[in-house]
């Protein structure tokens, strides 16, 4: 994964949002028009290349780290908390708003950018092991992401507990099932008919473009895109999130026994930009967060130029 073949892919993505944040600026997809993307993409497309990845396209052969992935993911996450903690307390003195750093130091855009770069950088076969990562991350964010978001709320709301089916509610969705449903499958070793292989390969096919479009289309969304890239402190939290918590991944998977592509694939996890589901429980509980937002936006524009960067990072790296 060379720094240029990198920088490369990342103009053929930056080509592919240009589109979307064009047809949204000339009206030809609406705010209702990105919802319903989002929905299809969530729901349908990212499920259906999950799927695809973990069962179709590896059918008759098991993918040679197939049992390892789950505890590398599980140290990528690791560190990713951990630093995290450490590195909100850099960007922010109040207690809610390095809560919400830390949040989007671990919770990265695995499914709407993660697919599609790793597709284009390693191939469409690695896609199985980020359906790991995002089936962790699933889990991750609906107990510790859940934690923090209770340690947002005044004490008065607290005290309000829901039940327990309400608080684990929000971990049954499409993207969940489609992990579940590959690897007992892919355990199991079970043949999918064509008839069923072929509509779900063809639906997975439209997750990397229309992903891609509708990262675009947000960009485009925002009026104020220009005070955004004026804030000072998204260039440290930038550089701290997608530079030095990546690189320190690679360090420490530097001494774990692994095949390249995966420690390529880890180090591409922990450099995606800001995902959003945390401004999406924010929102939810009411919770406004300028930072996260605001995150999102900037990280994924500048996600084109860091991860070449960090690819030049990573051979130093592992050169040494």
């Amino acid at each position: 994964m060379s720094p240029l073949h990198t920088l490369e892919q990342m103009v053929v993505v930056l080509m592919i949002i240009a589109v979307g944040f064009a047809a949204y600026r000339l009206k030809m997809i609406s705010d209702s028009g990105l919802k319903t993307l989002s929905r299809l993409t969530a729901d349908v497309f990212n499920p259906a290349i999950i799927f695809s990845s973990m069962v179709i396209h590896t059918e008759g052969k098991r993918p040679e780290f197939s049992r390892g992935i789950f505890a590398v993911a599980a140290l990528v996450f690791l560190v990713a908390i951990l630093t995290g903690w450490l590195f909100a307390r850099f960007l922010s003195k109040d207690r809610v708003r390095r809560l919400i750093y830390q949040m989007m130091f671990i919770f990265s855009n695995l499914g709407f950018i993660g697919i599609p770069v790793v597709t284009s950088l390693l191939g469409a076969e690695y896609v199985f092991y980020v359906a790991i990562y995002i089936f962790e991350y699933n889990v991750l964010f609906y107990t510790l992401g859940i934690y923090y978001l209770d340690q947002m709320e005044p004490s008065e709301r607290k005290a309000e507990k829901g039940s327990l089916w309400k608080k684990i509610r929000p971990m049954i969705n499409m993207g969940t099932i489609a992990c579940l449903a590959a690897l007992i499958v892919f355990v199991c070793g079970a043949r999918v008919p064509n008839v069923i292989a072929s509509p779900i390969s063809y639906l997975g096919d439209a997750a990397v473009p229309v992903s891609l479009i509708i990262i675009g289309v947000s960009v485009g969304r925002e009026k104020n895109l220009l005070a955004i890239f004026k804030d000072r402190r998204m260039y440290l939290f930038m550089l701290l999130k997608m530079i030095v918590l990546p690189a320190i991944c690679v360090i420490v998977l530097r001494f774990v026994p692994m095949p390249e592509k995966i420690r390529q694939l880890s180090m591409i996890m922990m450099a995606m930009p800001v995902g959003t589901m945390p401004l999406v429980m924010l929102s939810e509980r009411g919770i406004r967060s300028e930072e996260c937002s605001n995150g999102i936006i900037f990280t994924s524009v500048v996600s084109i130029v860091t991860l070449p960067v960090m690819a030049a990072v990573y051979q130093l790296i592992m050169s040494i």
